[in-house]
């Protein structure tokens, strides 16, 4: 298991530079939900793109300092192997089009001219588009609050509603707090 993802500290972050990369990336989403790239995709991954772009603007900045005139393949490769499947806690439908939806928004930037590199973007994401659903699918690769949090949706808890999660954690709190108390009485017994 991954330890969790957390801001960069040595990263000159700024929750104003990353509101306002926000504003950017948000005016660009809208102007890409009017175009015929949008309208081509498919429903459900024009249901999950605003997500995924916004996840990946984050991610990109958050943990590798990069506003969007400053995407490359590294920073790309990074975020949608290691970062996202590490922190995104969703079933595979979500990592499956992950690929479409970026490939298709950098297309998008491109013919609007709003992002130079797209190129180098679209050919490095296109050789790791297929391992993107396979990083999100290792549990290896999780952090501890994504690992949380599936087994929350596999319990059936509904993570937007403030009560159920807080009755899960307290469930899964208990849960632990049991097994602790029957390994310290069985390690006690075999110590005598």
């Amino acid at each position: 298991m991954k330890e969790d993802f957390a801001p960069d500290a040595e990263l000159d972050f700024s929750e104003e530079s990353l509101n306002e990369i926000y504003t950017l990336v948000e005016g660009w989403l809208t102007r890409f939900e009017q175009s015929p790239q949008w309208q081509q995709m498919p429903e459900y991954t024009r249901m999950v793109a605003e997500s995924a772009i916004l996840y990946f603007t984050e991610y990109m900045y958050t943990h590798l300092g990069q506003e969007p005139a400053e995407w490359n393949a590294q920073g790309l490769e990074e975020v949608c192997l290691s970062v996202m499947p590490a922190k995104i806690a969703t079933g595979p439908d979500f990592f499956n089009v992950v690929p479409q939806v970026l490939g298709t928004f950098f297309a998008f930037l491109k013919e609007q001219q709003l992002l130079t590199q797209t190129d180098a973007l679209q050919q490095h994401l296109a050789r790791i588009a297929s391992d993107i659903p396979l990083r999100a699918a290792d549990e290896s690769q999780w952090s501890m609050s994504k690992v949380i949090a599936m087994m929350a949706l596999n319990a059936g808890v509904d993570l937007e509603d403030e009560d159920q999660v807080k009755h899960f954690m307290q469930m899964l709190s208990t849960t632990f707090e049991e097994q602790a108390w029957d390994q310290a009485a069985q390690q006690d017994g075999e110590s005598r």
